[in-house]
């Protein structure tokens, strides 16, 4: 009995090293993905259209924020119930105003919807989700934005820190969440109504975190910077 229980104690043992080793190995692994800020940066600066971007403030120019209870975020404002009433665990809704400026004025608002993505994968560190972006502008239309979105970095550097500490985020975080579908890091601008009619483009989602607590709350900025071309004259609106 006493060599059977010592057997089976090294096989556990083995494993749970394995498995720790495995981690660890995961986490310092240099994905390609992980540096592509400046990738998509560059990408987008020198695709010679209309460049525009829209900031808002997290949480301040946000109206609303639920999810179906897999966002690690604290949704609002108070009471509001979760999406599906839970039974969609995997969504994520925000309702937001836009700026043009971080701290200037009120120029759009809209909306945010994502869905978790199944090409998600910590072997490949990705933790990606499907992105859809609708803006109006008053006076000059609508625009709808498509994008997916990879966080692993996220994960790693601020979330799983905070997570194992129990201590909030508070610093500056900053990075290119898209990921795709388009070459060099960059999302789809999938089209528009009013002056933004028949547009083509692509567009990158910049976040910059700067508050993160273990309860959800969290505080920073977030760009969408659009590069786009009206089909009559090859430029911008």
């Amino acid at each position: 009995m006493t060599k059977t229980i010592k057997t089976l104690a090294a096989v556990i043992g083995g494993l749970l090293t394995g498995a720790i080793m495995a981690a660890v190995v995961l986490y310092f692994w240099p994905f390609a993905s992980e540096n592509r800020t400046a990738v998509a940066l560059e990408r987008i600066a020198s695709s010679g259209g209309q460049t525009e971007s829209f900031f808002l403030n997290i949480t301040g120019d946000n109206v609303l924020a639920t999810h179906g209870g897999a966002f690690p975020f604290k949704s609002f404002p108070q009471g509001i119930a979760p999406l599906g009433n839970g039974q969609l665990p995997n969504t994520f809704a925000l309702a937001t105003k836009f700026r043009r400026q971080p701290e200037g004025e009120i120029v759009a608002f809209g909306t945010e919807l994502e869905i978790a993505h199944p090409g998600s994968s910590f072997l490949r560190g990705k933790l990606m989700t499907h992105t859809l972006w609708s803006i109006v502008v008053p006076g000059r239309g609508a625009l709808h934005l498509y994008q997916t979105e990879n966080n692993w970095r996220l994960f790693k550097q601020v979330m799983l820190p905070m997570l194992l500490s129990g201590t909030a985020f508070d610093g500056e975080f900053v990075g290119v969440n898209t990921l795709g579908p388009l070459d060099g890091y960059q999302g789809r601008v999938v089209g528009g109504t009013g002056e933004f009619a028949g547009i083509t483009g692509s567009f990158i989602e910049i976040g910059t975190l700067r508050h993160l607590a273990p309860d959800g709350s969290m505080g920073g900025l977030m760009e969408l910077r659009l590069n786009y071309r009206h089909p009559s004259t090859g430029e911008g609106p």
